[in-house]
């Protein structure tokens, strides 16, 4: 979905942001209709309520379609919200609740700890991955698939300023 991470993620145990994204705001489909994230959904909508670059909260819906590949983000989000489906839908969509009782909002810091984990068992050094290529990885991925006008829209840029998250690679 190209979020910033302040939309999915706490920036801390007891701090986020306005606009992160509550289960509530997750809506599975399956041929057009919605349904149940256990109904063998084909299609997910996200709404993204507002972010740093959008302090009026007018929000945003993007959708997802189902891959079939092993990897996919409709049957990866309804199988999280069957592992937490006891979290209310009032809740951060990444909160799951903790052996004291409260719940646990990922975090930032969480996020970034496993994305400089990854990056060293693969021979990248942590100092060359945030938080934020996780944007730039999407940016490009686009990028590579067509035009850039595409990337903006997907990635919620009003100019061509996306141009700097991307990255060329050999592959192109």
């Amino acid at each position: 979905f190209m979020t910033r991470i302040s939309e999915i993620c706490a920036e801390d145990s007891r701090n986020m942001a306005k606009y992160i994204i509550l289960r509530r705001h997750v809506t599975f489909f399956k041929e057009g209709e919605e349904c149940e994230h256990f109904e063998e959904p084909d299609e997910v909508a996200v709404w993204i309520p507002g972010s740093k670059t959008d302090q009026s909260m007018q929000g945003v819906y993007r959708s997802h379609f189902s891959s079939g590949e092993e990897l996919c983000v409709v049957t990866a989000l309804a199988e999280w919200m069957q592992a937490t489906a006891w979290v209310a839908l009032e809740e951060p969509l990444f909160a799951v609740p903790h052996a004291t009782g409260e719940l646990v909002v990922l975090t930032r810091q969480a996020v970034a700890d496993s994305f400089k984990a990854a990056a060293v068992q693969t021979g990248v050094p942590a100092c060359d991955i945030s938080t934020h290529s996780a944007r730039i990885g999407g940016a490009t991925a686009l990028l590579h698939c067509g035009e850039g006008e595409s990337v903006a829209v997907a990635g919620r840029w009003s100019s061509d300023c996306f141009r700097r998250y991307t990255r060329w690679t050999r592959h192109l």
